[in-house]
């Protein structure tokens, strides 16, 4: 709060709306020269930006920043996407695919199974988990969400054949992934109004909260309804 004080501006603010590119620098710039304090900064799906320009841009944002204190540490994750790589070279790095391939191998194992086991079509198990494994790069948000998508398939007669263009098909990131799921929602209408409806819910309450604005709705309630 300290750093909020020092600008009145800043501390006026009162939703995500309000804060532009220029406020949230200095801001962060104030913490990060804080005095003996350290200070850890949490970033996650750099590879969800939009364009490989504005990964420059923070990343360089971020390079600066680091710089300035000895006592800051940032942490990044990313798919392993080329322009980040060349641009995080000589930083130390964990592979999360190396790290939860296996969780995910075995996730999709346990859903397919399933679906494979009732299946009139033949399908090789193995091969669809391990592309879903190999493919989603250590992101398990992404194996869930495919991992499912090809259960509904199954479960629908989809052939080894469909099931594989499927898959070349789905989006590798999550905005895209989340695009092509919300264009094909006809597909599994019953399936995905209730969830729907639970995403405008959550950002109904999440608006709200930010406006500081009365609900009558609460998380809670949120399955019940």
């Amino acid at each position: 709060m300290g750093c909020l004080q020092q600008n009145s501006d800043w501390s006026r603010k009162t939703g995500p709306g309000d804060w532009d590119k220029e406020d949230l620098q200095s801001l962060l710039h104030s913490y990060a020269r804080q005095p003996a304090r350290p200070f850890c900064l949490f970033i996650d799906g750099l590879d969800e930006l939009m364009d490989d320009e504005g990964v420059g841009i923070l990343i360089d944002f971020l390079d600066t920043l680091r710089k300035s204190s000895k006592l800051l540490k940032i942490c990044l994750s990313s798919r392993p996407e080329q322009a980040i790589r060349t641009r995080l070279c000589h930083e130390p790095d964990l592979k999360m695919e190396n790290l939860t391939l296996n969780d995910i191998s075995s996730y999709s194992k346990a859903i397919l199974g399933k679906e494979i086991a009732l299946s009139s079509s033949p399908i090789d198990f193995e091969v669809v988990v391990r592309n879903i494994s190999t493919k989603a790069e250590g992101v398990f948000l992404w194996a869930v969400l495919v991992t499912r998508s090809i259960a509904r398939g199954i479960s629908n007669g989809d052939s080894e054949d469909d099931i594989h263009k499927r898959f070349s098909k789905t989006p590798k990131k999550l905005y895209g992934l989340y695009l092509d799921m919300w264009t094909r929602l006809g597909e599994d209408s019953d399936l995905y109004q209730s969830s729907t409806a639970l995403i405008f819910k959550i950002l109904l309450i999440t608006w709200q909260s930010f406006q500081k604005a009365p609900s009558d709705l609460s998380l809670l309630s949120l399955e019940s309804n």
